[in-house]
């Protein structure tokens, strides 16, 4: 049995024995909270990062989804008992916020241990892939959606010399911009031009004027052992907790680097202050938002730093999707 495979047994079999400690009613309470939590909409996000940062380990122990499942749940019941009889915290049973953010906290402390346990490091290798180009640039936008959840509606092949992939495009999180435009300019070399239109910028068009086989080499994150994920960490786990939340954004098939200043320039002056401002912080975060902030842009976190609230931070940032998208970024 793999070493993680057996650890989660034996973290299963503890819970076991402290659930002996309690008595019936007790026990309903707890799977009660458990179910509550497992069915919370404003912890699914943390739930489905977990199980995905564990099917990236190495060995792919928990390549079966499954096993992963299982340990978010062993942490969503520790964490359970915890708020319940070690800590009482009811407030953190009843207040949707307040759950959302204890629980959160106990699953990425989870993540970590578990990751800590596998001493996993990230490196980076050259992964060349070959096809037709505008089958080429269809498999590099599908894969850019998918790995950051973007639902694909559908993939319609027009002609050999066009594709148009229909996605809920809306939905991808700003921060993500600057990798769509590097696979976009990476594809201009390759006689492959992407454009946005529909109803919502919902169609990514892929056009050439002449088919041909072509073969990119673009950079892959890749996992391997013997090195300690913390010699790559902050004292309160920063940098982990980065990878957590973009787990998927840092796996992403994305092409080298290119600069896209005049781009963003071309943006920008679409965008109001307040917009422009974000934007400014998604792609070269200013010296103050740095030393508040480091390199964390999560949506969150920029309007900590800008003083707005959540709703108009997401107000913001969907303005500035919105003009991305349908500008035809990296044209």
């Amino acid at each position: 049995m793999a070493g993680q495979i057996a650890k989660l047994f034996v973290r299963g079999s503890l819970c076991n024995v402290t659930a002996k400690l309690l008595d019936e009613s007790q026990r309903q309470r707890v799977a009660e909270v458990v179910n509550l939590v497992r069915t919370d909409p404003m912890l699914q996000a943390a739930r489905q990062a977990f199980i995905n940062a564990l099917g990236n380990t190495i060995g792919n122990e928990y390549k079966d989804p499954s096993f992963a499942e299982q340990e978010a749940n062993i942490a969503v019941w520790r964490a359970s008992v915890s708020s319940l009889y070690h800590k009482p915290m009811p407030e953190v049973i009843s207040n949707p916020k307040q759950r959302k953010k204890y629980f959160q906290e106990w699953i990425f402390n989870a993540l970590k241990q578990i990751l800590n346990e596998n001493k996993v490091a990230r490196t980076r290798i050259n992964q060349t892939i070959t096809g037709i180009n505008t089958d080429l640039a269809t498999k590099l936008v599908s894969n850019f959606l998918t790995d950051n959840h973007i639902p694909i509606l559908s993939v319609d092949h027009k002609s050999d010399k066009c594709i148009v992939v229909k996605a809920e495009l809306l939905r991808l999180p700003a921060s993500m911009l600057p990798n769509l435009w590097k696979i976009d300019h990476t594809l201009r070399r390759h006689r492959v031009k992407l454009s946005y239109n529909g109803e919502n910028c919902s169609n990514i068009r892929i056009a050439t004027d002449k088919p041909e086989l072509i073969a990119i080499q673009i950079p892959k994150t890749i996992n391997i052992k013997m090195v300690s994920f913390e010699s790559h960490d902050t004292e309160d786990g920063e940098s982990l907790r980065y990878t957590f939340e973009y787990q998927l954004a840092q796996n992403s098939l994305v092409a080298d680097k290119v600069e896209f200043a005049d781009v963003v320039q071309f943006i920008r002056g679409r965008l109001p202050e307040d917009a422009q401002t974000a934007l400014d912080i998604i792609v070269s975060p200013p010296d103050a938002y740095i030393q508040q902030h480091g390199d964390d842009t999560r949506q969150c976190t920029i309007a900590k730093f800008l003083n707005k609230t959540p709703k108009e931070m997401a107000n913001i940032f969907s303005l500035i999707r919105m003009h991305c998208l349908s500008a035809g970024v990296g044209l």
